[in-house]
């Protein structure tokens, strides 16, 4: 039997993780302590219908940084605006993807 990995951020602003747990009862500790931790789980269940609605307001928020007088953004502006609108979970999906595809290699 195959168990699914569990993906989770382990605080808020943390990177992502991913562990592969061997049984189903292991996944349901390792859920439950990551939660008593504070950590927040990434499951199935965020479609990537959400998160490409999230990843276009993170563009859509990049574009009027760059329009304002200041003709930038910043990441910590862009993922607090998306945790106001959409809530944790969404600005840390928000988080990675900007360190992903825009941070520094």
């Amino acid at each position: 039997m195959v168990v699914e990995p569990i993906m989770y951020y382990p605080k808020a602003m943390g990177a992502r993780n991913t562990i592969h747990p061997v049984t189903e009862d292991d996944r349901i500790r390792l859920i439950k302590e990551i939660q008593d931790r504070g950590g927040v789980i990434m499951s199935s269940k965020i479609k990537a219908l959400e998160a490409e609605t999230i990843i276009n307001r993170v563009h859509e928020l990049m574009a009027e940084g760059k329009e304002s007088k200041i003709r930038g953004w910043k990441m910590s502006d862009v993922v607090n605006t998306i945790e106001k609108e959409q809530g944790s979970t969404q600005s840390m999906i928000a988080f990675q993807y900007i360190i992903d595809n825009y941070g520094v290699q």
